[in-house]
């Protein structure tokens, strides 16, 4: 259990893991009579938020929070007979498990494309109308002028607007020239290496710009479809190759455009682009569907200790 810091995070220490020692900022927590009080029922009440509100409560500390153990051996906690922590136990990991196998879904999927190599391939620039750099205008979080994204809102590939948006204070002039539209890829151009070459696909409604260490492709409908070119850029063979055109200064990496659009990707006929998107999206609804399942069982673990607590709770289904 952590004292300093973020008080009150628990972890457990695996068999695999042992010999393991402490350092005086982390408590062990080591009950006296497992057959009175299971482990992982003890763990399982601890692992929550409610806990760690009450260990955040009861810190002291300015500049860093720290957590006296006193506190910790003083904490209580429901103890209801062993059956009935063992029952509640085994339906945490239930879910659990169901948890588990949605997130490696989640955290592993990325889209692949199988390349036929007789298709044809293109640089990036003969397939796209405009290559442009974004704004570097300063930013404000007072909601004044455009919502502008920047690299943290390109997320699995998309550009996504959640709500925390910084803005760009521009005229209508301005914005114009810099106005993202459905089917515009951007790219991020500057970045430590692993973010470098981050990309993502608009697709929303509203109006929104983009930050200058970003880089928007339009691409020209007639010889490809967007969607595709978004998907084989997100790829790993895809973000791989494009790294190797960085240049690298100290903790930061840099693509220009004219290495961008200098890079080729295969090119297969539009049908197939199509049939492509349509497959890669519906693999994405499922991985939607599994992130869905992910926060439905963590809320029935929610339930399930809150019920320990005597708390009420609306029927989780």
């Amino acid at each position: 259990m952590s004292l300093t810091g973020n008080v009150g995070r628990v972890g457990r220490l695996k068999r695999e893991h042992e010999p393991a020692v402490l350092n005086q900022r982390v408590a062990q927590v080591q009950l006296i009579d497992p057959l009175l009080c299971m482990p992982e029922y003890t763990f399982a009440v601890l692992n929550t938020d409610k806990f760690i509100h009450n260990a955040a409560a009861a810190s002291s500390g300015v500049a860093q929070a720290n957590l006296s153990s006193n506190w910790v051996s003083s904490y209580q906690i429901p103890l209801p007979p062993l059956e009935v922590q063992k029952e509640i136990v085994a339906e945490i990991e239930g879910y659990q498990k169901v948890i588990d196998g949605a997130r490696a879904i989640v955290e592993n999927y990325r889209p692949r494309i199988v390349i036929d190599p007789e298709w044809p391939l293109a640089p990036i620039g003969e397939i796209s109308t405009r290559i442009q750099y974004g704004l570097s205008n300063p930013l404000n979080t007072e909601n004044v002028g455009y919502k502008t994204f920047r690299m943290n809102e390109l997320v699995n590939g998309l550009c996504v607007d959640r709500g925390d948006m910084k803005c760009s204070d521009i005229g209508e002039t301005e914005f114009e020239k810099y106005q993202l539209l459905s089917g515009d890829i951007l790219f991020n151009r500057t970045n430590s290496i692993e973010h470098v070459g981050r990309t993502g696909i608009f697709n929303l409604s509203g109006d929104y710009c983009f930050a200058s260490y970003l880089i928007r492709l339009s691409v020209n409908h007639a010889k490809s479809n967007p969607f595709y070119v978004n998907a084989f850029m997100n790829t790993e063979g895809f973000q791989k190759g494009i790294k190797q055109y960085a240049s690298r200064a100290i903790g930061q990496a840099n693509i220009n455009a004219k290495s961008l659009a200098a890079y080729s990707i295969p090119l297969p006929p539009l049908g197939l682009q199509d049939a492509i998107v349509e497959e890669i999206e519906a693999e994405q609804s499922l991985v939607a569907a599994n992130k869905e399942l992910i926060e439905r069982f963590e809320k029935k673990i929610q339930a399930a200790i809150a019920r320990v607590w005597g708390e009420d709770t609306a029927n989780t289904k």
